[in-house]
């Protein structure tokens, strides 16, 4: 149900922009736009970070 009665995208980005500044990782738009709609384990093993 996420995203259906608020818009989460928004947060869900700047989220794992933080989190990868705080990791010390380069995570461009690119790679944060393609973990939406993906489960844990789906960007796990899609991830080439």
């Amino acid at each position: 149900m996420d995203g259906l009665m608020f818009d989460t995208e928004m947060l869900g980005y700047q989220g794992w922009k933080k989190a990868g500044s705080l990791l010390d990782l380069s995570l461009d738009d690119e790679t944060v736009y393609s973990f939406r709609g993906m489960g844990t384990c789906e960007k796990r093993e899609n991830s080439a970070v």
